[in-house]
């Protein structure tokens, strides 16, 4: 837990942001190489946060990648979404009163 705390912390917006521009650089001419990189931040978002994907610079590109012809990129997209949605219930249980309240409009 203490990797994935220290990455919260310091380093995982940076992974964030340099994945949405491999993808939008790559999402034509390496379709397969952006799929991938969106199911592995899929993956982030199932221990780091809902955050990491809703917000106002991923959120259309995810909804423009669920309609890019490449299969992968589809796949990648929803994988990311699918574990967004899974995180939302969370926090509406917890404390966060504005923070769930923003995050869901994003949706």
């Amino acid at each position: 837990m203490r990797i994935k705390d220290a990455m919260r912390e310091s380093c995982i917006r940076l992974v964030v942001d340099s994945v949405q521009q491999l993808v939008v650089t790559h999402q034509t001419a390496a379709a397969e190489v952006a799929g991938r990189l969106l199911q592995a931040l899929a993956r982030y978002v199932a221990w780091s946060g809902i955050e990491l994907v809703a917000n106002e610079r991923m959120l259309p590109l995810l909804m423009s990648a669920l309609q890019c012809p490449a299969p992968s990129i589809r796949v990648g997209a929803t994988s990311c979404l699918t574990g967004a949605r899974r995180r939302l219930p969370c926090l509406w249980k917890g404390s966060r009163g504005a923070l769930s309240q923003q995050t869901y409009r994003l949706y």
